[in-house]
């Protein structure tokens, strides 16, 4: 019925109004009316809904039969936000004068309004509470919340909250009541709590310049949740009030970051860097810290040159800040990427992190090619800020833990991850964020031997992002691409695409993405008769690996050098990378004993090839990686021995949101879990979970874990 009257309302407006209607058909038809009058859909915390005249006169007509004292503990039950019988009789004896029992309630619970649950006052239906509290006089209300508030001394964040609805004008008392609710909030990881909290506070601020502080450290936490539709009103209320310096400066952080094309505007680079410097000879470290990794950020994704790096990394000591290892991550992975890499192994034995600095110690990880690092951070993280609601974080870590999984060779992770990036950074207006999802999405194709799919991927990011400068994005479509050919054994055409990343004039380029190409391009050059020039860059990529700390980059390295080696060298270099720590990534330990299998035959070693070519196929067949699975079949063959195909799994069956949520499912999680997770109803996922049963052939949740097992384990 709510569909069919207001199909087009937002989802999480959708979800409360189903909640306060019960199945009322009144209030399904009604509330939406209300709802639009009032403009209350974009408030971060609204704790009663607004009613039409008409389900007022519905909900609250049989409380204007009751006496004044019962009447009045109805309408204190009503503004109290946890309706604990003790807290509500004590505050009504507060605005009525006698102390009173649970007996004032009795005409209530008759009357069919109200019921005891102790130590609990509950109403009947939730709209009862909304058409007690609307019905009263603002007096009324006042005095109630005043006399919660009176009764709530030893509870500060609720007595704040119940001042401020008392309060009738600005009041600063109050307002900074608010201000140290929000903060204790804010760590807690009740961010949207902190957002209203702030809100309310600039509300009561009598003074323009602590409002405006106020108002943009709402937006800043609103932002983080991806409330854009919050974030707006509240910049542009900022805006037009007298701002001290330092507030000019978060003003020009927030436009910043709701802003995704200043990613590719170089120039911007060092007004950030600029207003970063005032804010910290200003005292405040914390805005500093915020703009200069919006800055390193800005010379990741397009690389504004040496100078702007060396200034973005003017960060300072790493001890107290994770901001801090993100900046120099993003802006010199190479000079200081040591620095980084120690760090992040310090901070792997600390229990005590927030989400937020997992998350940030996860990118710093991801971005350095420490993909092995990054896992655990990221991973972490996503558990964290996924329970808080800041999603507009959260689908930056996502992405991270998405592109590392993916070179991990995680695929089920990998899968989940970038499907959720996908559908929250529409959600959230990061396109930036889309398209690294869709890169991800596009290598899972081409390792799956789904050529089109991984073309067609491919071009739509390149089509986005190519206007941008972002040339890191642009750097991981070509990746794509290259991986593409391989797959498909296309390897001029693979040695084509790869090239780009290494020649300084294309706008695919990237100082330090490029590295991470050299195992693929060394496939490609190799059967495309370029080795020559792959031996070149492999030169100049080898005392870079050997400076950087990058897992990645060394893999890359040590992975290209047997494969262009002549061959009175390439053996003992095979064996020297395939025990060098390359059993960290799965896909490229298969590659590589499928080229010194292959190597092998070509020697006319076809029995000591066969060793090789069997790890590789077994390896192939745990991945899905399907066209190199038939390579080594098709070697295997060639040096005299048969295999059979192997049995899809279940990624062949699952799309990826239904993955996501069987991998849930099988952990022990309920409908409604799931569903809180993924911001999903609990029906959609009932729904999915159906689908999953018959694609699996499984008929319980026990077997779920069963059923997933295959290619979910690494094959090593």
């Amino acid at each position: 019925m709510l569909d069919a009257h207001n199909p087009d309302l937002d989802s999480a407006v959708r979800t409360r109004l189903l909640e306060e209607a019960e199945g009322n058909p009144l209030a399904l038809v009604e509330l939406p009316a209300a709802l639009k009058t009032d403009d209350i859909a974009a408030t971060m915390h609204p704790a009663l809904l607004p009613l039409t005249a008409r389900l007022e006169r519905a909900f609250s007509a049989r409380a204007s039969e009751l006496s004044d004292s019962a009447r009045t503990a109805l309408l204190v039950a009503a503004a109290d936000d946890q309706g604990l019988l003790s807290e509500v009789l004590a505050a009504t004896s507060i605005v009525d004068g006698p102390e009173h029992d649970d007996a004032v309630l009795a005409p209530a619970i008759d009357a069919g309004l109200v019921k005891l649950e102790m130590p609990y006052l509950r109403f009947h239906h939730p709209l009862v509470r909304s058409a007690i509290y609307q019905s009263a006089s603002i007096s009324e209300r006042g005095a109630a919340h005043a006399a919660l508030a009176k009764a709530l001394t030893h509870d500060p964040d609720r007595r704040a909250w119940h001042l401020a609805a008392a309060a009738t004008g600005p009041d600063e008392k109050v307002a900074l009541e608010l201000d140290e609710a929000a903060a204790r909030a804010q760590r807690r990881g009740a961010t949207a709590v902190a957002v209203a909290a702030l809100e309310s506070a600039a509300r009561l601020s009598d003074d323009p310049t602590r409002r405006g502080s106020r108002l943009l450290r709402a937006a800043e936490l609103a932002f983080e949740l991806g409330r854009l539709d919050v974030v707006l009103p509240l910049f542009q209320e900022a805006e037009r009030l007298e701002l001290a310096p330092l507030e000019r400066g978060r003003m020009t952080w927030i436009r910043e970051m709701m802003d995704p094309r200043s990613l590719g505007d170089v120039a911007r680079v060092r007004s950030l860097i600029d207003t970063a410097d005032r804010a910290r000879e200003e005292g405040d470290t914390d805005l500093a810290l915020n703009l200069l990794m919006h800055a390193a950020a800005m010379c990741w994704w397009t690389d504004p040159g040496k100078e702007a790096r060396d200034s973005a990394e003017r960060a300072g000591s790493l001890d107290s800040d994770a901001r801090l290892v993100v900046i120099l991550a993003f802006s010199a992975p190479l000079d200081r990427g040591r620095v980084v890499i120690d760090h992040l192994a310090h901070a792997a034995s600390d229990s005590g992190r927030d989400a937020l600095s997992s998350g940030l110690l996860g990118g710093a990880a991801t971005m350095i090619g420490a993909f092995d690092i990054a896992a655990r951070f990221n991973a972490e993280s996503v558990a964290g800020l996924r329970a808080q609601g800041r999603l507009n974080t959260l689908v930056r870590v996502l992405f991270h833990h998405a592109w590392s999984s993916f070179n991990l060779a995680d695929w089920t992770v990998a899968i989940a991850a970038a499907e959720e990036v996908s559908r929250l950074a529409e959600e959230t207006r990061q396109p930036d964020l889309a398209a690294g999802a869709q890169v991800v999405q596009s290598m899972l194709a081409a390792v799956r031997g789904e050529t089109e799919v991984a073309q067609g991927l491919a071009t739509e990011v390149e089509r986005t992002v190519r206007s941008k400068g972002f040339g890191f994005m642009l750097a991981l479509v070509q990746m794509a691409r290259g991986l593409t050919s391989l797959s498909g054994g296309l390897h001029d055409e693979a040695y084509g695409h790869l090239i780009r990343l290494f020649d300084h004039a294309d706008p695919a380029y990237h100082p330090f993405v490029c590295g991470w190409g050299m195992a693929d391009l060394a496939e490609a050059a190799v059967l495309s008769g370029n080795r020559e020039a792959a031996r070149a860059l492999l030169a100049e990529q080898q005392p870079i690996a050997d400076q950087a700390p990058s897992t990645w980059l060394h893999m890359a390295v040590q992975y290209a050098r047997p494969l262009l080696a002549e061959d009175e060298d390439a053996e003992p270099l095979f064996k020297s990378a395939l025990g060098a720590g390359m059993s960290r990534w799965p896909l490229y330990w298969a590659r590589l004993q499928l080229a010194f299998g292959m190597w092998l035959r070509r020697q006319r070693r076809a029995g000591e090839s066969r060793v090789s070519l069997r790890a590789a196929r077994d390896a192939f067949d745990a991945l899905g990686a399907l066209p190199w699975g038939e390579r080594a079949r098709q070697e295997l063959r060639a040096a005299g021995e048969m295999s059979r195909r192997p049995s899809p799994g279940a990624l062949d069956y699952l799309s990826p949101q239904e993955l996501q949520v069987a991998l849930m499912a099988a952990e022990g999680m309920t409908n409604r879990q799931i569903g809180q997770q993924l911001y999903l109803s609990h029906r959609t996922v009932s729904t999915h979970l159906y689908r999953i049963f018959q694609k699996l052939g499984i008929t319980a949740r026990s077997q779920l874990p069963n059923a997933l097992s295959t290619q979910t384990v690494s094959p090593l």
